[in-house]
């Protein structure tokens, strides 16, 4: 588990209770006091979380009437693995080229007429792999080389390259690798 998620766990494990104890953190991250320490630190002085230890709860909760001066509580945005980051990019791709107010106007409902009215077609897209295009996207975002078998429709062969993924491109309805360096094997 990352810092982030275990920041959310917590913030989500101290939201639904009076006070959890120390030892009940511990558990449930999978870390050690020191971690755990770290992380409510963390919580503390950047998210400015109010998490306080109370003393007669036997744990840790969130204090509930702090009158607080300076940023309040909120935690980083949005966050996604590698193998879901494919359908946001594709619907923010989709969405920016498609003036939806100025096609339909106001007078509309304009979800239920989308809907109805508005398909979206690729031609000349290629079909790819879920599963292809998730190991792709997570050796990309981790930063990891990785062995690729192709089909060469020049050559009609078949080859296999270590490759190093630098970026996606989504161009034209189709998928490409940005920026790769790769190396037959």
């Amino acid at each position: 588990m990352s810092a982030m998620e275990r920041i959310y766990r917590i913030d989500q494990l101290l939201a639904g209770r009076t006070a959890v104890p120390r030892a009940e953190l511990q558990e449930k991250l999978g870390v050690s006091w020191a971690t755990l320490k770290r992380d409510l630190a963390y919580m503390k002085d950047r998210l400015h979380a109010p998490v306080v230890f109370d003393r007669d709860l036997g744990g840790y909760r969130f204090e509930r009437e702090c009158q607080r001066i300076g940023p309040q509580r909120e935690l980083p945005g949005l966050r996604f693995s590698a193998e879901e980051i494919h359908v946001p990019l594709t619907l923010q791709h989709l969405l920016a080229n498609l003036d939806i107010g100025g096609l339909l106007g106001s007078a509309y409902n304009l979800a239920e007429e989308v809907k109805k009215r508005i398909r979206i077609e690729t031609v000349g897209a290629r079909r790819f792999q879920l599963s292809h295009f998730q190991a792709v996207g997570s050796a990309l975002l981790r930063r990891k080389r990785m062995v690729i078998r192709y089909h060469a429709r020049g050559t009609d062969q078949e080859t296999e390259r270590e490759i190093s993924p630098q970026r996606l491109i989504y161009y034209r309805d189709n998928w490409y690798f940005g920026g790769l360096s790769a190396f037959a094997v």
